[in-house]
């Protein structure tokens, strides 16, 4: 599992797996939010993404519509509905494709 942070302010957590990539958490304090400090986080965690990923995603309650409002904003783009994923609620999957080229 891999982990950007931005000084004590917020955390990324995210996790790969082959090609892919998981953005599992991402947290910034609430004092510190509208700051672009989560855009940052997960800008550095792309420019980190090892040769040979292909695509990073990202699943979040479809209530939740800061979240999906923030992916949208940093590129992502809905791939998904996943029926009943938190129990009693939808999940929607956002996606990005980044293909990474393998180094030689």
């Amino acid at each position: 599992m891999g982990v950007v942070r931005h000084n004590s302010n917020g955390r990324l957590e995210y996790r790969l797996q082959g090609a892919h990539c998981e953005i599992i958490d991402i947290h910034v304090e609430s004092v510190e939010r509208r700051k672009y400090i989560g855009r940052k986080m997960v800008t550095d965690m792309l420019a980190e993404l090892p040769a040979g990923t292909r695509f990073v995603y990202a699943v979040t309650r479809e209530s939740n519509r800061i979240a999906q409002q923030f992916y949208v904003g940093v590129g992502f783009r809905v791939v998904g509905v996943l029926s009943r994923f938190y129990q009693t609620e939808d999940g929607v999957m956002y996606g990005m494709d980044v293909a990474r080229e393998q180094s030689v």
